[in-house]
């Protein structure tokens, strides 16, 4: 079977091919082929980190996603507890999102671009929730609904919320779009994807959950805004790590081209729908609960 362990071992073993002289390199080599410490151990002394940024600059096709990762930001969105408190260091997210579309330089923006102005304006509006509505919408704006891309979703079983791109004008601000998108009537879901998991044990008190749900690894979409042209193409042990670790990127690209998904050409909104299908189906969660009963009954 091949597991995610042996994905990683794969991919950083191709790494290692692709030279053998870069100091940085064989040090990261070493560093990821420690084993782990001694639960029992009394050293205190640090785990080296690798340098990502370092081995992405060099191998791109391997390592490129670290330097757009902002780790703190992922920890907030692990766990956020209440989606719409404020939060300070959200401001320069959004004021990075308006210079970004005023780079563009598209007319059509203009409704988006009032909105950011808005919520820079005031703190009461920098919220996860509010940073997370206006990536998604930025990513609709920027893209064109099509056939293909609406079929490819509804035979996927995914048919929400790519759908709610037919029902969104550009001219919509930010508090229309939430109200279409929480109207059920836009979406239609039948035959869609659902979430059913067969668990050999009762964990009616959410024990187990709560302990993975605070967790260092517990699984969470991750919204990441993109600037730079193919920022959103990630290599392959980022992917590897980042879902490994419980980080599901879905970047959203202001300078990006449509892109070809499993044969068809997808728009932002469309490579963000697919990003979050991949989150939604994974059961790395589920697995380690499983994990974790058959330990304690042990």
């Amino acid at each position: 079977m091949f597991t995610l362990k042996k994905l990683l071992i794969l991919t950083f073993s191709t790494s290692l091919t692709l030279t053998t002289s870069t100091d940085t390199l064989a040090s990261t080599a070493k560093t990821l082929s420690d084993p782990l410490p001694d639960a029992h151990a009394t050293s205190t002394a640090p785990t080296p980190t690798p340098d990502y940024e370092t081995l992405e600059a060099k191998f791109p096709r391997m390592f490129r996603g670290f330097s757009a990762t902002d780790f703190p930001l992922v920890e907030k969105y692990r766990h956020c507890q209440n989606p719409f408190e404020k939060d300070r260091e959200l401001l320069p997210k959004f004021q990075k999102l308006q210079d970004a579309l005023e780079t563009l330089d598209n007319p059509d923006l203009a409704t988006l671009q009032g909105d950011i102005t808005k919520i820079i304006a005031d703190d009461a509006q920098h919220t996860m929730m509010h940073y997370r509505i206006m990536l998604a919408k930025t990513a609709i704006a920027l893209s064109t609904h099509t056939e293909a891309e609406e079929h490819f979703f509804k035979g996927a079983g995914f048919s929400k919320p790519y759908g709610i791109i037919k029902h969104t004008a550009i001219e919509d601000t930010l508090w229309d779009s939430i109200q279409k998108f929480l109207n059920k009537k836009n979406h239609d879901t039948q035959g869609d994807f659902r979430t059913t998991y067969h668990r050999d044990f009762n964990d009616r008190t959410d024990t187990i959950d709560d302990i993975l749900e605070a967790g260092p690894f517990n699984s969470a979409p991750y919204f990441m805004l993109c600037t730079q042209s193919s920022e959103d193409i990630f290599g392959l042990y980022y992917l590897a790590m980042t879902y490994y670790r419980g980080i599901h990127p879905v970047p959203v690209t202001t300078a990006g081209e449509d892109d070809k998904l499993h044969g068809i050409h997808m728009s932002e909104w469309g490579k963000f729908c697919h990003d979050l299908a991949h989150s939604e189906i994974d059961q790395s969660d589920h697995s380690v609960g499983q994990f974790a009963n058959n330990i304690l009954k042990a």
